[in-house]
């Protein structure tokens, strides 16, 4: 996959990826229907893998809902790359560097990740990570229960957001 910078206009980031697969490819005549609802290029694929030939269809109307299109230049036998383009406001560098200064206020800041999904735990403990804090990843209410009661009394900060809590842990 690849992703560059095609902005023409300033306020505006104009983004277009590129994913490339080595598989079987797409016959030229396939290629004007592929976007198109519950169409597939080759329906021996369909028996073997699955599916509804309803993902293009999906991907092409996010991506026009993003401002952008999406095509796909193909050979039979050679793969395919599919390409689509985005469009993003740019953010306000203001708000960049009061996060920044935030982010360098909270360094080394111990942080409890409570989430039972162990994938969601890895990413945002990662992220954590990256940005030089010191996070804790538990998957219950009981384990960050005997993670806080570890903590010197009183906590410099306790955040708790009860919107976010697990229905079972409530009780």
């Amino acid at each position: 996959m690849t992703v560059c910078d095609c902005s023409r206009r300033t306020g505006m980031a104009e983004l277009k990826f590129s994913v490339r697969d080595s598989g079987i490819g797409i016959a030229s005549d396939k290629l004007g229907s592929i976007f198109e609802q519950f169409v597939q290029a080759d329906t021996t694929s369909t028996r073997a893998y699955g599916g509804t030939g309803l993902g293009l269809a999906i991907s092409e109307r996010l991506v026009t809902m993003m401002g952008g299109r999406i095509w796909v230049e193909s050979e039979l036998g050679s793969g395919s790359t599919f390409h689509f383009t985005a469009r993003f406001s740019r953010g306000d560098q203001t708000a960049q560097s009061v996060n920044t200064a935030l982010l360098k206020s909270l360094m080394g800041a111990r942080v409890l990740i409570v989430d039972d999904n162990l994938t969601n735990r890895c990413i945002v403990e990662r992220q954590l990570q990256h940005w030089h804090l010191m996070p804790t990843a538990v998957g219950e209410g009981e384990a960050a229960l005997a993670e806080l009661e570890q903590l010197p009394m009183p906590a410099r900060h306790t955040n708790c957001d009860p919107g976010l809590a697990d229905a079972a842990w409530m009780g």
